[in-house]
């Protein structure tokens, strides 16, 4: 058998003993001057057309530093409003439409997350609900619907079907 180095082995990690201590540094623990917080408002529908987005309420509350929304970054010069890990297909925010429960429509960026939050539960949002997809199988596949049980006949006539 080899003489395995690694597998089996205890390793000696550098950040361990900081971690147990709660003194490393986390992404979301870090605080760099004049840093701006943000807090997403997501969609609760999942599949609505987007009829209305009021924000001013919450751009006039004290410490938020701007309010956007998908329709606003597609209108930005120079920016593409969509990413994705192999498509650029993905709405940063939802523009016009939403398309899954949780999809992100409004962000707010404000002087701490507190204010942020709050200016969130002062956008307005009116959706139009659309048909959603629960099965993506009968939705998005040209799928043939199989004959309930006992009915031998159809399934075999169908399967001689599929086979010519």
């Amino acid at each position: 058998m080899a003489n395995l180095t690694v597998v089996g082995q205890s390793v000696y990690r550098k950040d361990a003993h900081p971690k147990v201590l709660g003194k490393a540094l986390h992404v979301g623990n870090i605080e760099m001057p004049d840093m701006l917080h943000v807090a997403v408002l997501r969609s609760p529908y999942a599949h609505a057309r987007i009829t209305r987005i009021e924000k001013s309420k919450a751009e006039a509350l004290p410490g938020v530093a701007v309010v956007l929304t998908g329709a606003e970054i597609a209108k930005m010069p120079g920016i593409d409003p969509h990413f994705g890990p192999a498509f650029r297909d993905q709405p940063i925010l939802a523009v016009e439409k939403v398309c899954y429960a949780g999809d992100p429509v409004v962000a707010v960026a404000a002087v701490d997350k507190r204010t942020a939050e709050d200016a969130l539960q002062l956008v307005e949002v009116d959706y139009e609900p659309l048909p959603a997809a629960h099965d993506l199988v009968l939705h998005h596949c040209d799928v043939r619907r199989r004959p309930a049980e006992g009915d031998r006949a159809q399934l075999e006539k169908e399967e001689r079907d599929l086979a010519e």
